[in-house]
């Protein structure tokens, strides 16, 4: 971690943000003598948006748990004089998939070189907002109900003078005690919107007597006949799903009303803020009476959207849009630094898709959607995700950041969460990837000191998941959710839909027992890299036993039909073949039983069931998720033809369908942003070029595994994963009986070949590889 500055700090406890659903304004004014380059290390446990001299200058905080207290650190350069920073800030009450409640707390240090600057502040509890009106969803925070006429009328460069406006009390603690953050703030990119359809609309029958705004928004008739129209509505589509503010600029009567609806989707042909897939009521929506004139109107935190709808009441006459655009929130601002091109078009738009998935799901931090929950689910990276990023940036904080976070708040038995740290959930697959994940970021990174600061908490995590291990395989651990994949029928899953009887047979779960083979195996890594081997003998003895009985449980006879694997179980046959558990005749019979599966789901299949819910517990479904162990381990055995095939036919589904990112499952009813979908994009970057990084072996070392499928050529940029160096340039062309691979590095990287000794690579280097044989795409 980055070292504090060990000076007092004056902090504020802001109790006038105890009640949920608060908003609090700050603004102090400072003095600089001369012209400086100034540094603000900001605080807040409360969401904020800080202005410097009236003009937007960042926003947070990033999310941390109650056990560490983290501070933003900025820099701006101001002229010498009179300068203003405001700040709202806007308390949820409740804990989130973001964050858990905590008691709100902020400071705000300026300093110019090592000099503190004084700041005179007040401060003023908002009555603008009217409180608690509806919850986004129920694992967010709140909706925006605004009458910007009791705001400061010339907030945020100006106090105003329309508001109660005291001293903060401040109590004075040690900055020792704070941690500076890890990452930079996130930044904000702005895109002008043009409308995709626009018109006047009529409110519905009874609005003023429900409390449902959005299906009051949904229900307005945006095609009335009559000529008493209330209002105007502008509908945008912003190219993929993003979180963003919008940001509306309007010259309006006052008392006109503005709304701001969001979806990733659109429901009949418009947005709907009324979202299905979230398990509670969920209400997309901000609302803002206007004080009158030219006036931007902006909610104070950013919303999940590839559809904005906006619905102005008042007379439509005397509304004029002066300016539209949304501020994009987002950590990946620049242009990928990895790239993909291929003879085939469809799989280099495929590729992209993914990169632009996953840009979409990165803040402070990786989370699952940028609109549902904004969670920081492990499993989005564990699976595909960190796989997906390392192919499109050198810059993987973020994931260590995650890594890490999952140590600093476990279960109390040391157990991993499956999400940090908001409303923690235990899941115990992704407790088990966490292991598996951090020694893989050690492979794409060669972080050490990674793996020396983890790995306390790996040795706990795993001896409290060694505690449910019997015979090799881990039955039934406690009675929490086993998220293998979906659809994944197991003894503790919390949907309905399970058979009971069935249920009843399920003793104990191989997929599980797979990934504790799996995290045994890389811990066993783990301390050896380190040199901690002595520390991890009872695991050797547990990984021996664990790789003993799922030998055992392996089928024997009858490899040819379907119903031995199906008896087995669909995703652990999957596992043992990508671990390497089976025999050949096995693994023979797997391949296939595992492709004809596939081709048998949906969108292979335009018939089969369609995973519509989270409690659908059916065999014949197929997942992008779960796409990421299934194509991995077909490509390890020969399968990349069949795998290629399988993007273009079900992720090309997803294009057909009108889709800019990918679905969280195959069916557009759940969400349209997953970064754990897009395995398409790492794995062509990965063996269509053929460079894997394999930093565990030393700095700069790469494995060179090229499996083509069925293309003629490729060429492509790799990230050098946390490293400024410039990427790595691989170009190959079949040739004959041949394939000419032309490698181009800025700096020394070491490859290793099979059977070959290590080539060093400085500048440009080209070798001639054996050309698979080449099956004609479907």
């Amino acid at each position: 971690m980055p070292a504090v500055n060990q000076l007092a700090v004056m902090v504020m406890s802001l109790a006038a943000l105890d009640q949920p659903d608060s908003h609090l304004l700050l603004h102090g004014t400072f003095d600089l003598p001369a012209d400086a380059e100034i540094r603000c290390d900001l605080y807040s446990t409360a969401w904020f948006n800080a202005f410097m001299d009236g003009k937007w200058w960042m926003d947070g905080p990033a999310r941390f748990s109650p056990s560490q207290k983290e501070y933003i650190q900025a820099g701006k350069k101001l002229s010498a004089g009179k300068h203003t920073l405001a700040l709202q800030l806007k308390t949820n009450g409740v804990d989130t998939r973001i964050a858990k409640h905590q008691p709100p707390r902020f400071f705000a240090q300026l300093f110019s070189g090592e000099q503190e600057i004084p700041v005179d502040w007040k401060v003023c509890r908002s009555d603008a907002y009217e409180s608690q009106k509806a919850r986004l969803t129920g694992v967010l925070g709140w909706i925006e109900w605004c009458d910007t006429r009791k705001l400061p009328t010339a907030w945020p460069l100006e106090a105003g003078t329309n508001q109660q406006w005291s001293t903060p009390i401040f109590q004075q603690e040690d900055k020792s005690t704070f941690t500076l953050i890890d990452v930079p703030p996130v930044a904000r990119v702005r895109h002008g919107l043009e409308p995709m359809e626009q018109g006047r609309l009529i409110m519905a029958r009874g609005e003023a007597f429900t409390k449902e705004a959005g299906w009051n928004f949904f229900m307005r008739n945006l095609s009335p006949v009559r000529q008493h129209d209330q209002g105007v509505w502008r509908r945008y589509d912003l190219g993929r799903v993003r979180l963003a503010y919008p940001r509306f600029t309007l010259d309006v009567p006052a008392g006109t009303v503005v709304e701001f609806g969001y979806s990733e989707y659109l429901d009949h042909g418009r947005v709907c803020p009324v979202v299905s897939q979230s398990g509670c009521p969920t209400c997309f929506l901000d609302h803002y009476v206007a004080r009158g004139g030219m006036q931007t109107f902006q909610p104070s935190e950013p919303r999940g959207m590839r559809f904005l709808e906006v619905h102005v009441i008042g007379d439509p006459e005397r509304i004029r849009f002066v300016d539209e655009a949304v501020d994009e929130r987002t950590y990946y601002t620049e242009k990928p630094q990895g790239s993909f091109a291929c003879d085939d078009k469809l799989l280099n738009r495929i590729w992209s898709v993914g990169v632009e998935t996953m840009r979409c799901c990165y803040e402070d931090s990786p989370t699952d959607t940028p609109g549902r929950e904004r969670g920081q689910w492990l499993g989005d990276v564990t699976a595909a995700g960190i796989d997906v990023t390392a192919v499109s940036y050198s810059d993987l904080a973020p994931i260590r950041r995650m890594l890490v976070q999952a140590a600093q708040c476990p279960e109390p038995d040391g157990t991993i969460f499956g999400m940090v740290p908001g409303m923690g959930m235990m899941i115990p697959a992704f407790a088990l990837q966490w292991v598996s994940t951090t020694a893989h970021y050690y492979e794409l990174t060669g972080d050490r000191a990674l793996l020396e600061e983890l790995f306390e908490a790996a040795l706990t995590n795993m001896a409290a998941m060694k505690s449910y291990s019997e015979d090799g395989l881990l039955k039934k651990v406690r009675d929490v959710w086993n998220f293998i994949d979906w659809g994944y029928q197991t003894p503790s899953s919390p949907f309905p839909g399970i058979d009971p009887a069935f249920r009843a047979t399920l003793k104990e779960d191989l997929a599980l027992s797979l990934n504790w083979y799996r995290a045994l195996q890389d811990l066993l890594r783990w301390a050896d890299w380190i040199g901690a081997g002595d520390r991890v003998d009872p695991f050797r003895a547990a990984f021996a036993e664990s790789d003993a009985a799922l030998r055992r449980s392996l089928p024997t006879q009858n490899l040819d039909k379907p119903e031995t694997w199906y008896a087995y179980g669909f995703h652990a046959t999957v596992l043992s073949l990508l671990y390497g558990l089976m025999d050949d005749s096995q693994t023979a019979s797997a391949v296939t039983f595992i492709e004809n599966h596939i081709e048998s789901c949906f969108p292979n299949d335009l018939n089969a069931p369609i995973l519509y819910c989270e409690n659908i517990m059916e065999r014949q479904v197929f997942t992008p998720y779960f796409a990421h162990y299934i194509f991995d381990a077909l490509i390890q055995h020969g399968e990349m033809d069949f795998v290629q095939r399988q993007y273009r036919s079900c992720w090309g589904w997803c294009l057909e369908q009108g889709l800019t990112t990918w679905p969280e499952v195959f069916d557009l009813r759940w969400s349209h942003s997953h970064q754990y979908s897009a395995c398409p994009t790492w794995q062509l970057s990965r063996y269509a070029l053929g460079l894997h990084p394999c930093f565990d072996k030393g700095k700069d070392h790469y494995r060179f595994d090229l499996r083509p499928g069925s293309l003629h050529q490729a060429r492509g940029t790799l990230p050098v994963c946390g490293s400024n160096e410039l990427p790595i340039e691989v170009e190959w062309k079949r040739s004959g009986d041949c394939m000419r691979v032309k490698i181009t590095t800025t700096h020394p990287i070491y490859l290793h070949r099979e059977g070959m000794d290590v080539l060093l690579i400085e500048g440009r280097t080209e070798f001639d590889v054996p050309a698979e044989p080449m099956t004609k795409a479907l």
